[in-house]
């Protein structure tokens, strides 16, 4: 791994760990809304709705977004959309979706 890639997971991880609290309500919330409704896909739009009903903010997790779905039981599909969320001003984000059963 180069030292670019190295600095980019360590911030992942500093993200992740300031904001573990938040972090892991929405993550428990989106693999809840993954179970219910298998199949469905999700963005990081998915998240900010959550944390706008819930905290009133969505940049609750700051900089873990970016490790919202990093998580064993999510992959991602391939697919990239333009956020709805009008601050990102149409920002392609991955979607992901909850890992089929033996993958």
């Amino acid at each position: 791994m180069d030292t670019g890639q190295m600095l980019k997971v360590y911030g992942k991880q500093l993200a992740a760990t300031k904001h573990s609290i938040e972090l892991t309500v929405v993550r428990n919330h989106l693999l809840s809304l993954a179970q219910q409704f298998p199949g469905r896909e999700f963005t990081a739009d998915d998240a900010r709705e959550f944390m706008m009903r819930v905290w009133g903010n969505d940049r609750a997790l700051g900089n873990a977004m970016g490790s919202l779905f990093q998580e064993p039981h999510w992959e991602p599909t391939g697919e990239m959309r333009p956020s709805s969320w009008p601050p990102n001003h149409g920002h392609r984000n991955m979607v992901w979706r909850l890992k089929r059963e033996g993958e």
